[in-house]
């Protein structure tokens, strides 16, 4: 039976018995389970379920009052006492273990919700607005507010955000694969990738292979096929659905379960809801008509389930030959994310075995042959490309990968500030980082965007404030009235100036200005890439016709903390001997008092 139907059994029992339970509780306690315990049955049972259930997964996920803890209680076990009347699922614990359980968790329940410790970070971020006076059933009013908290200074946002942040980094999740080379979660950007259409992508999900095997076994499943008391197919069915399949099985069947080639599917299908059982008999899920409407939407949400299941797959601690790879799997998944190209194989299972202890050749195998399942499931899901010795992600795999991050840290990626994003953006050329700020653009006003990038060229260095006014050049005429309160400063001023007179010759500023921008520019090829790089890029990009060494012999009167380091430089290493000894006269005279 499938929670909505054991539900509505459930108000009928509890209209009788338990009178004053909020059969909404029950249902919530059910698909929060489901959702997070990967317990889809709400009849099967197990000892430890109801202890993580409400003292980790609501405390973390749920918005609930911790003086609610109570009713949740009493729907809890109305629920256990609706299941003793004959309702239990086989193989679950005893009800009268699960009440004893439910009976030494209900002390620690409301502490457990009230503690700000335990929230995720989608908790704490929603807390944290409702402290602030947003309404939490507003999404707009949400909205608002998160886009507000990502311009907020990053130490304050950190120190809100860090509790969760790291409960997230002690369990296994989408970080570096060694937790001694965390990197600080907020220089973790994710690498620019080109956006594929939705389109395409639902496209790609349509022709997963694993998942088109899934959904045409669900379409043969139909109205109702008989399983067991394990939730597989019987042996004739399941020859048969072999046989549907296209598949040939020799031997005679004992357990469809022993028959890897259909159980994957199958369990594929019960996964993403092409299939649900209930009771001893499984049918055809609501996940199956969504899928056969031909919504992209629709597609590529039962394909992301696939997805995040197969990656979750290593939080079972399952045995076989996986088992030692699963674990390792969302790390070796960033891998691939920020080679952007086929990584070797070999590179994969290196970092594997770096996370196991020192072992025997036996053990390198089973590494080895793990590696290799692992990656099958993902190139049957199209996430991952395989060759005969490398690897690298589809594009199905880049957008299914990104979501999954930034569901984890919203705080990364177009939502970080302008400051974070500069940062992150030096490492790009000069294509992907235009495709970065134009997603980080899509996401801000004008007003927004020009306030971040001023914010962050005043408190940063030469090289902040040269990528803050490329950016400015994205948003166009839009941002030019928008400069205006900031004219003055005298750090952004100059360079104010200067893109305006870049943008209309007819104010093109005095010759001042353009001194004092060429030295902070300077200031920023030396920072980044040493003197000899500052030189070249001097030479070449900055001066078009003029004479460079009258130029040079200029910039001695420039007010500016670099001058003398920019000077020295070009006196060093320009190829010119003219223009390095006019470098050198002048570093002299900017040295000299008076």
């Amino acid at each position: 039976m499938g929670i909505e139907s054991l539900v509505d059994d459930f108000v009928v029992w509890a209209h009788a018995n338990a009178p004053d339970v909020d059969p909404a509780d029950v249902d919530l306690l059910l698909r929060v389970r489901a959702d997070h315990l990967g317990a889809p049955d709400p009849a099967r049972w197990h000892a430890g379920q109801l202890r993580e259930l409400l003292l980790d997964v609501y405390p973390r996920q749920i918005s609930v009052d911790p003086s609610a803890a109570g009713e949740i209680l009493a729907a809890a076990d109305a629920f256990l006492r609706y299941l003793a009347a004959g309702r239990i699922g086989r193989e679950s614990a005893p009800v009268e273990k699960l009440r004893e359980e439910l009976a030494e968790v209900g002390p620690q329940l409301a502490d457990a919700l009230a503690d700000r410790g335990r929230y995720g970070l989608a908790k704490t971020l929603v807390a944290t607005a409702v402290d602030e006076g947003v309404d939490a059933t507003d999404p707009e009013a949400l909205d608002r507010w998160l886009r507000d908290f990502n311009n907020r200074p990053l130490a304050e946002r950190v120190a809100i955000t860090e509790p969760a942040m790291a409960r997230m980094r002690a369990e296994d999740g989408l970080i570096p694969l060694n937790p001694d080379d965390l990197v600080d979660r907020v220089s973790l950007f994710l690498p620019p990738i080109h956006p594929t259409p939705f389109a395409e992508l639902a496209r790609a999900a349509r022709r997963a292979p694993a998942l088109a095997t899934a959904v045409r076994l669900a379409r043969w499943v139909g109205d109702g096929r008989p399983v067991t008391r394990t939730g597989v197919l019987r042996p004739a069915d399941a020859a048969a659905a072999l046989r549907e399949l296209g598949l040939a099985h020799r031997r005679q069947l004992g357990s469809a379960r022993a028959v890897p080639e259909l159980q994957r599917p199958w369990a594929l299908a019960l996964t993403t809801g092409l299939l649900e059982l209930d009771g001893c008999r499984a049918r055809q899920g609501p996940a199956l008509a969504r899928w056969l409407s031909g919504d992209d939407h629709a597609a590529l949400e039962t394909w992301a389930r696939a997805f995040d299941a197969a990656v979750d797959m290593g939080s079972e601690r399952g045995k076989g030959r996986p088992a030692l790879v699963d674990g390792s799997l969302p790390g070796l998944l960033i891998i691939l994310y920020a080679a952007q190209e086929p990584v070797p194989v070999v590179e994969l299972w290196e970092a594997v075995a770096e996370r196991q202890p020192p072992g025997s050749r036996d053990r390198d195998i089973l590494i080895a042959d793990g590696l290799d399942a692992v990656l099958e499931r993902l190139a049957g899901l199209g996430a991952v490309r395989l060759t005969e010795d490398s690897a690298d992600l589809t594009d199905l795999g880049f957008w299914a990968l990104r979501q999954r991050v930034l569901d984890a840290d919203p705080l990364v990626g177009e939502h970080a500030d302008a400051a974070d994003m500069i940062e992150a953006n030096f490492a790009y050329d000069e294509v992907d980082a235009e495709g970065q700020w134009r997603a980080w653009l899509a996401v801000r006003t004008p007003e927004q965007a020009v306030r971040e990038l001023m914010e962050a060229g005043r408190s940063g260095g030469p090289g902040i404030r040269q990528m803050a006014f490329e950016v400015l050049t994205l948003l166009g005429a839009d941002a030019e009235p928008l400069l205006e309160p900031y004219k003055q400063d005298g750090v952004l001023g100059p360079y104010i100036a200067m893109w305006l007179g870049l943008r209309d010759s007819a104010r093109m500023p005095e010759e001042s200005v353009l001194h004092w921008v060429v030295v902070d520019t300077c200031a920023a090829l030396l920072e980044a890439g040493g003197p000899e790089e500052m030189v070249e890029g001097f030479s070449e990009g900055m001066l078009g016709e003029s004479s460079q060494a009258e130029f040079v012999g200029r910039l001695w009167q420039v007010e500016h903390p670099s001058t003398v380091p920019v000077l020295d430089a070009i006196g060093r290493h320009h190829p010119d001997p003219t223009v390095a000894k006019a470098a050198r006269k002048a570093a002299f005279r900017a040295r000299s008092p008076g």
